[in-house]
């Protein structure tokens, strides 16, 4: 995991998602690109004639709030560790992302903390960028304080995607302490969690692996309520199928953790 892509704008979430990326930059000695948007077709105005033009005005406000963040994250990076450089470009801020992580090891963005609607959108984003980049994506907390290695915790259920994002998170997994190796008990498995367990042994990752009864409860919340007495630093875990329709992306675990979970996720797909 060498480059590590961050997005970079002036939301409340920007200092939680560059702690994490900074912590994940010097634990696999990575270097980090900071990628901010502009999305112009925001600012154009649709008149009654069927016309478009940019409203202005409102445009280089917006320059000018980007032009400040830039400023303000080179005067914090000259102070890191860390290599970086800075990207810029014109566009919707998912097609950008997605192109600019064609050679990215790994993306870093926010998951949907605050209110509900924001929680959606933030989602949505998410599902677009994890299908679309096919790169893994370390979702963080708004309210999270950089990223922590002591332990972390895989979900396993057997399936391709979760084979997937553990091959896509051993750089992160071989710098943490403990991991664990968690399956909600609910169907027998072609692929047991043991496969994945000594596949993780090979790549020199010691994990305990863990069964839980599903109980009354959905998978999606077994797991968090694991979570919660687990406490881990972070959660790997397999999203979506490539052959599914967008329409039905965010459905599922997956929904339900990108909505609630208050720990960072390492989704792949």
């Amino acid at each position: 995991m060498k480059t590590i892509l961050l997005y970079a704008s002036n939301d409340a979430a920007m200092e939680s998602r560059l702690q994490a990326a900074l912590d994940v930059a010097r634990r696999c000695d990575a270097h980090l690109t900071l990628t901010q948007t502009l999305p112009y077709q925001d600012y154009l105005a649709i008149d009654m004639f069927g016309g478009a033009h940019l409203m202005a005005d409102v445009l280089a406000a917006s320059e000018a709030i980007q032009t400040e963040v830039r400023e303000k994250m080179e005067a914090r990076l000259a102070n890191e560790a860390v290599k970086w450089d800075w990207q810029q470009y014109d566009g919707s801020t998912i097609d950008m992302i997605v192109d600019a992580s064609r050679f990215s090891d790994l993306v870093v963005f926010s998951l949907g903390d605050g209110e509900k609607i924001n929680r959606n959108v933030q989602r949505s984003t998410l599902g677009e960028i994890i299908m679309d980049s096919q790169r893994p994506v370390l979702a963080v907390p708004a309210s999270g304080n950089g990223l922590g290695f002591d332990r972390a915790m895989v979900a396993y259920d057997g399936g391709d995607e979760s084979a997937s994002a553990i091959r896509a998170a051993l750089p992160m997994l071989k710098q943490v302490g403990t991991v664990q190796l968690v399956e909600v008990e609910e169907k027998e498995s072609s692929f047991p969690m043991t496969d994945a367990a000594e596949y993780l042994a090979r790549h020199g990752v010691k994990c305990e692996v863990k069964e839980i009864k599903r109980g009354r409860e959905s998978v999606a919340k077994t797991l968090l309520s694991h979570a919660e007495s687990y406490r881990p630093d972070f959660i790997v875990m397999g999203a979506y199928g490539r052959g599914r329709l967008r329409e039905n992306l965010f459905g599922g675990v997956t929904r339900h953790l990108l909505g609630e979970s208050q720990f960072p996720l390492l989704l792949s797909s």
